[in-house]
């Protein structure tokens, strides 16, 4: 008896290795088009913005022009900063200057009275 008992016909094992292999292929398309509508929208919500602003993304120029704007207002940030921090290094060495004047004269007025 034990004669007749033949295994699986091999199509009945290889299919759910087959579907799995369908499967992970399906998983992997559907993941690279969802990467791909991703990267389309993102596109379409960046052109968006810099139409918003002005610019036309397809205009080499304009992009260059609005590159040029951006680099010129970071160069006037950094100006502002740096005049700024002079101003105030500049305020507290006249409170400092003054305090030391004050100073200087009290000592020299309490010297020469004796």
């Amino acid at each position: 008896m034990e004669m007749f008992n033949d295994p699986p016909a091999p199509d009945l094992q290889a299919r759910p290795l087959a579907e799995q292999a369908v499967r992970a292929l399906s998983e992997q398309s559907a993941e690279r088009a969802a990467e791909k509508m991703a990267n389309e929208m993102a596109e379409k919500v960046v052109a968006g913005i810099f139409l918003h602003l002005g610019v036309d993304v397809n205009d080499k120029e304009a992009i260059k022009a609005l590159r040029d704007d951006l680099s010129f207002l970071a160069r006037m940030n950094r100006g502002a900063r740096e005049i700024k921090s002079a101003a105030i290094k500049t305020c507290v060495g006249a409170v400092f200057a003054g305090l030391f004047s004050i100073l200087i004269i009290g000592f020299k007025d309490w010297i020469f009275q004796k």
